[in-house]
């Protein structure tokens, strides 16, 4: 049955695609939580009925008897390695919708130094993460254009993203059974956040890579030999070499040591058993410092402008509100019962009683998600937020937080007072602090998409979150089973994955319309990109079109892999998101850049802005957008170097009145 899933799915996937879209066209906020409370009383009615004796409960108990031997005597590579395949040729399929990037920024930056990587064999990042790139770079390698190789980068990203359910299960058999484990990686690879996966970006590769430094730290923590510390070392660099987010699991990996220590009643015997861990952590400070003085290397490379924002607006209650968002948004995309165990999972793992890998775990799990969750209430407090919760940088510790949970139901979920009270009455509390403004429904947020389905006029999108929170700490005190935990979870799945699923709106072809450079390029050509813009819309009115051109020319770089790095004259282009090399015009029309005239052979600029030399190829808006018959379009230009406007007047009224609109 697995093997023929698998041949539908890879032959037919836009079917498959629309299968799972019919069930998310009834996965609605309103339909969900109506689910949700049917399934809870049906499943208190078997529960009650699973206690009863007789021929069919015994013939049902013989059946499930049945079914959990058999998952038993499967090897769990096998297993593991199903629920993979399933879930990355589900993502896969759904994932096939995104025919075109919208997180330009983003996915302009690492598109470009993947193409570097694979073409030049040029391996610096600019303060960027590496592993993405040389996994991106396979596709540029083996693909015949810019299209291919985006489609390739984002089948490439399902897989990289589905393997992380191996770590995630080796690390929940430290703690708890087989299925259990069995039920980690399945969630590990079935989160809304998987989706993801169809964006050029770092969070694919991060997600498998963050949990292996998690079970690097868990293994150290284990047995310390000079090995396993070697090798944690080697996943911190791993890690940091994937996304600069990771710098702050250094310090997650002298708190997880300290609390490891703390639990054990050794503290001192622990820390001597890190010497070399001390050691090497010394060596690298002191080379980081000199390298940073020096001005060298910054090992927070494009962070640093973060950092450096903080330190203007830094403030106890901004952080206190962004974490009260992080949290609560994590949580009900979780579906609030697994975060509110987690806690109760760790201290209950942390006790004197467990075994040294449970409370390593313990340990590394909670030093591990505290030090993510530092970094992304930092971002969320600095000016570069997106004035809401920073899931999209927070997710990877998701699987942590099932782990913790179940373990905590596997022990029989103890509920010590001294200990439930303040977790739930703080869970409980973040969530009624978290400010309503920063509930909105944006890529870097998918949670929030959902609770915002319903009416807001009675009972908005807070509210309705708030009791969530408590209606969940109340079943978490109540009924206290693990097929709640699971319910919560796949309920919150299914309604977070239908309400950010965009079904496609254009043919996966379209992707391929925009190598139109390429195409008609002359062998070793490359083309620059010229984008004339405005400095104010308000002053006189933007031509038609201009929106849909600026992201038809960020499109054509993305596509293209012979484009030079892009200019620009009078305003910068704005939906490209990332500022450009601003030219100036002579008032013979020649572009020149800090006083040199521009050479390009080729150019790409806006139709209406013609170049003195020859007409070699156009894009037309009306043929990859919804355009009218008198679309605008880009065209491609042989220069008479040096780079000069055929009519230089238009840009210089365009100059004098703030608007290319208003020259005639």
């Amino acid at each position: 049955m697995l093997l023929l899933a698998v041949v539908v799915a890879l032959a037919w996937p836009d079917t498959a695609a629309t299968t799972v879209r019919a069930v998310f066209a009834e996965a609605t906020l309103a339909h969900t939580l109506l689910a949700g409370a049917v399934l809870a009383t049906v499943g208190v009615v078997l529960t009650r009925a699973s206690r009863l004796r007789g021929p069919r409960a015994a013939f049902a108990r013989r059946l499930a008897g049945d079914a959990a031997r058999a998952v038993d005597r499967a090897p769990w590579v096998e297993s593991v390695g199903a629920i993979a395949a399933i879930a990355g040729l589900v993502w896969y399929a759904l994932g096939r919708a995104r025919v075109l990037p919208h997180l330009f920024a983003d996915e302009l930056i690492h598109a470009e130094l993947a193409r570097r990587v694979a073409e030049y064999g040029d391996f610096r990042t600019r303060g960027y993460g590496l592993t993405s790139a040389v996994v991106d770079a396979l596709a540029y390698l083996v693909a015949r254009d810019g299209a291919v190789a985006y489609h390739l980068i984002q089948a490439l990203n399902v897989v990289v993203m589905a393997l992380a359910a191996f770590p995630a299960y080796l690390l929940a058999r430290r703690v708890v059974s087989h299925r259990r484990a069995l039920v980690v990686s399945a969630l590990t690879v079935f989160v809304p956040w998987m989706a993801y996966s169809s964006l050029v970006t770092t969070e694919a590769a991060f997600y498998p890579v963050f949990l292996l430094f998690v079970l690097a730290l868990v293994r150290a923590l284990e047995r310390p030999t000079a090995l396993r510390q070697l090798v944690l070392g080697a996943a911190v660099v791993l890690a940091y070499e994937t996304r600069t987010q990771a710098i702050a699991l250094v310090g997650a990996v002298v708190g997880a040591i300290v609390v490891h220590g703390w639990s054990c009643g050794r503290m001192r015997a622990t820390l001597r058993s890190f010497a070399a861990t001390a050691l090497a952590y010394a060596v690298l400070g002191l080379v980081v410092a000199a390298a940073v003085v020096s001005g060298v290397w910054n090992p927070f490379g494009a962070y640093q402008v973060l950092l450096d924002a903080m330190a203007s607006s830094f403030h106890p209650r901004g952080l206190l509100l962004w974490t009260a968002t992080n949290v609560t948004s994590l949580s009900l995309g979780l579906g609030i019962v697994a975060l509110l165990a987690f806690p109760l999972g760790v201290a209950a793992l942390l006790s004197r009683r467990s075994r040294d890998g449970e409370r390593a775990f313990a340990a590394a799990s909670t030093a591990a998600s505290l030090a993510i969750l530092a970094t992304v209430v930092a971002l969320c407090e600095s000016s570069y937020g997106t004035g809401t919760a920073g899931e999209r940088n927070l997710f990877y510790v998701a699987p942590l937080v099932f782990i913790g949970a179940l373990a905590w139901q596997e022990r029989g979920c103890p509920l010590p007072r001294r200990l439930t009270v303040p977790v739930l009455m703080v869970g409980i509390g973040l969530a009624f602090i978290m400010p309503p403004g920063s509930i909105a429904a944006v890529v870097d947020d998918q949670t929030f998409a959902l609770w915002t389905q319903l009416d807001e006029s009675g009972f908005p999108p807070a509210r309705q979150m708030q009791l969530a929170v408590v209606v969940a700490a109340i079943l978490l005190l109540l009924v206290r089973r693990t097929a709640v935990l699971l319910l919560a979870a796949a309920l919150s799945f299914v309604g977070v994955a239908a309400a950010n699923d965009r079904p496609p709106t254009q043919p996966r072809s379209i992707a391929a319309a925009y190598t139109w450079v390429d195409r008609v390029l002359p062998p070793g050509a490359h083309a620059k990109i010229l984008w004339v813009g405005f400095t104010s819309a308000s002053e006189c009115p933007a031509p038609p079109l201009t929106g849909e051109l600026a992201k038809m020319e960020v499109y054509t770089e993305f596509f293209n892999r012979r484009i030079e790095p892009p200019v620009h004259l009078l305003a910068d282009n704005p939906a490209r998101g990332l500022g450009t090399a601003t030219v100036a015009m002579t008032r013979a029309g020649v572009v020149v850049e800090d006083g040199e005239a521009l050479r390009p052979g080729f150019v790409v600029a806006d139709s209406r802005i013609p170049i003195l030399g020859t007409r070699v190829a156009s894009l037309s808006a009306r043929a990859v957008l919804d355009g009218d018959p008198e679309a605008g379009a880009l065209t491609l230009w042989r220069v008479d170097p040096p780079l000069r406007l055929r009519r230089p007047a238009q840009v210089a009224s365009a100059r004098e009145r703030r608007s290319l609109g208003c020259a005639r």
